[in-house]
């Protein structure tokens, strides 16, 4: 796997994109960053280009993810969807992310996609549909990849599992559009390894925290990372796989120890699978 880490929970910089902890994180070690899209957004041309375009290159460090994918403000579903707006919002955002060199949209964006109240689960998911549609254009255009997202249902109330965006990525059935597994997630809906068998050539992104604050994983804590990398790699899954959690206290410490240990628990259920193979 290649190991990333999701800058907005720990930005501490004036749009929140994260771009001050961009050289420390290459420092480290990390195989790329992943930036908040809706925040990074909301930048100037100039900023963009010097905070954002020049830090990367110099630390020398990728970003290959996006995460964040609208800001507050845009109505991607339902009622007040403007799918227009959408059209040309996601236009100039995957132009930027072209310009990055990032390959994969995630869109959980709670704000943008949530169901109106009395709306069914039915028309919410072909509202949902609706957007990715409104954004395939630009998604061909750049190159871009629109990875579903489930979220719990205490951030969301459609599309809660794994299971159930993958029906809506093999609804779409469109190259540009692919799913994300985020362990955190999963726990709080309570789903199981299982389905990333299940659903393991659909994936194009993982994200991952303790589900306990969503802290950065560290040796001893309650997850099971081994037996989840072992679950994607049993579904023909071996990409990205990004941090996203609240780090608390000596940010670089934290990020230091989580990269190791997520380094040492990818070898370790490599080697389960490779003997499993063999046998």
């Amino acid at each position: 796997m290649l190991f990333g880490f999701c800058t907005g929970g720990a930005a501490q910089d004036t749009y929140r994109v994260g771009t001050d902890r961009i050289g420390l994180l290459a420092e480290m070690g990390y195989d790329y960053v992943e930036l908040p899209l809706g925040r990074l957004m909301q930048m100037p041309q100039d900023a963009f280009e010097s905070q954002v375009l020049g830090t990367l290159a110099d630390a020398g460090i990728a970003c290959l993810r996006m995460n964040n994918l609208f800001p507050p403000l845009i109505h991607a579903c339902g009622p007040q969807a403007d799918l227009g707006a959408v059209a040309e919002y996601s236009c100039a955002a995957f132009a930027r992310m072209q310009a990055c060199g990032a390959q994969v949209a995630v869109y959980g964006s709670p704000a943008a996609r949530n169901a109106a109240p009395g709306v069914s689960a039915a028309q919410a998911a072909a509202d949902y549909c609706k957007s990715l549609e409104a954004m395939l254009p630009a998604a061909r255009k750049y190159d871009v990849t629109i990875a579903v997202e489930p979220l719990n249902a205490m951030e969301s109330n459609l599309i809660h599992t794994v299971d159930e965006g993958a029906i809506v990525a093999a609804k779409m059935n469109d190259p540009q559009i692919g799913l994300l597994a985020d362990l955190y997630h999963m726990h709080l809906a309570r789903e199981g390894f299982e389905t990333l068998a299940r659903n393991g050539m659909l994936l194009r992104h993982i994200h991952l925290a303790r589900t306990l604050g969503r802290a950065l994983p560290c040796p001893g804590d309650e997850e099971d990372y081994t037996g989840f990398f072992a679950a994607l790699y049993r579904g023909g899954y071996c990409g990205t796989v990004s941090i996203e959690g609240h780090p608390s206290g000596d940010f670089a410490k934290q990020a230091q120890t989580a990269l190791a240990h997520l380094r040492a628990c990818d070898e370790k259920a490599r080697l389960l699978v490779g003997i499993e193979e063999n046998r």
